[in-house]
């Protein structure tokens, strides 16, 4: 039977028993001389010690009171059994069962005073727990708010941002409209010059006399001229006006997915103040590595979710490379990356959300076109070795 369906105590085989199985203990000869109790018992008075007070007699010679322990067989045996079943001798060793309790006791003496210690722990760590049950919806309405108020102002800051970009759209076309009518204007003013310059031109060649075409040659020249001399530009004009992304969708989903984590807080959890962070100088195009090492709040070594970590590497530009997270040891963790431009990065390390100390760490790449050793110098002439 199930513990739930418990209705009795057998003093002997130390087990609950349910209805169906304590019909059966008791039709098995060898439990016939078992002692039963019930759990009514039990709860009302507290029997079960009482009944170890009780005679225990021999299951197999059931007048027989058992008052001796075999040590070989390590058995409890009666007067009868110490003649026929374990007389004493090479095999058999039956020993007044006075002597044996009162080892067995000191036995058991020693054990609760192993166990107590325990029991005193657990019995802390259950309140603790039943404390932390209670605190648990709390803490998630905590979190949940904090989540919520979180995204919600990153939300607000991308319609802020989108607002911004919209409102420079607008007078960016407004500016551009206006330098393209004054273009418009210089070139049709350009244009009306010459159109006129040109018809007064024809007209005289057509209807003019000798001495019209001679003064009409003059003023046209002079029109001309000065509309060369000074011609509108029609190389550079502003033309259209167009959105850059500056960050793809894709780099700030990457960025968006990193943005919030949720952890569970356990008993032994990290202290980012207590954690390390060794950051070595980088080469551009190559795979590099830095190492952190978490603690807890008294420095010992402590283990950490991969998910509670978070290593964000940003070039000074902006830019954001793709970092690799991996487990190389308890406590330890490889932070990988391959930068592509030379100069100064920044590396964000968090656990649990917060910073580790040192955090933000500036890590230099160089080009792998500078030697990483030189050794003497140039030589000085032919043969010659610096």
């Amino acid at each position: 039977g199930t513990e739930e369906g418990a209705r009795s105590w057998c003093v002997q085989c130390a087990v609950l028993l349910c209805e169906s199985c304590t019909k059966t203990h008791r039709k098995f000869p060898a439990m016939k001389g078992h002692q039963i109790v019930t759990q009514e018992s039990l709860q009302a008075s507290q029997c079960v010690p009482s009944s170890f007070q009780r005679k225990a007699f021999c299951p197999k010679h059931e007048d027989q009171v058992l008052t001796f322990y075999c040590e070989p067989c390590q058995t409890l045996v009666c007067v009868a059994c110490t003649v026929v079943d374990h007389p004493r001798g090479y095999y058999h060793n039956p020993v007044d069962v006075g002597s044996i309790s009162r080892m067995k006791k000191q036995v058991m003496q020693n054990l609760l005073r192993k166990v107590q210690p325990r029991a005193t722990e657990l019995q802390i760590a259950s309140f603790d727990v039943q404390m932390e049950m209670f605190q648990l919806p709390k803490s998630t309405d905590a979190a949940t708010k904090h989540a919520t108020a979180h995204f919600d102002e990153l939300i607000a800051l991308l319609q802020e941002r989108k607002e911004q970009v919209v409102k420079e759209i607008v007078s960016r076309r407004q500016e551009v409209d206006k330098c393209l009518q004054s273009k418009k204007e210089a070139i049709e003013f350009e244009l009306a010059g010459l159109t006129s310059a040109s018809e007064y031109c024809k007209q005289a060649l057509e209807h003019g006399n000798d001495v019209q075409v001679i003064e009409v040659e003059a003023q046209v020249l002079r029109r001309v001229e000065e509309l060369l001399t000074s011609p509108t530009d029609l190389t550079y004009r502003p033309r259209e006006v167009e959105f850059l992304e500056g960050r793809t969708v894709a780099d700030f989903r990457g960025e968006v997915a990193n943005t919030g984590r949720v952890y569970v807080r356990d008993t032994g959890e990290v202290d980012a103040s207590k954690c390390r962070v060794e950051v070595k100088t980088a080469v551009d195009g190559f795979l590099n590595v830095s190492l952190l090492n978490t603690r807890d709040k008294n420095g010992r070594v402590s283990v950490v979710p991969e998910q509670c970590v978070t290593a964000v590497l940003n070039h000074s530009s902006g830019r954001v490379v793709p970092t690799q997270l991996q487990e190389k040891g308890k406590g330890v963790w490889e932070i990988s990356y391959t930068p592509e431009l030379t100069g100064n990065y920044r590396l964000d390390v968090k656990v649990y959300g917060r910073s580790v100390f040192g955090s933000p760490f500036k890590v230099s790449v160089q080009s792998r076109d500078i030697p990483v050793l030189t050794i003497g110098r140039p030589g000085q002439g032919e043969g010659e070795i610096g």
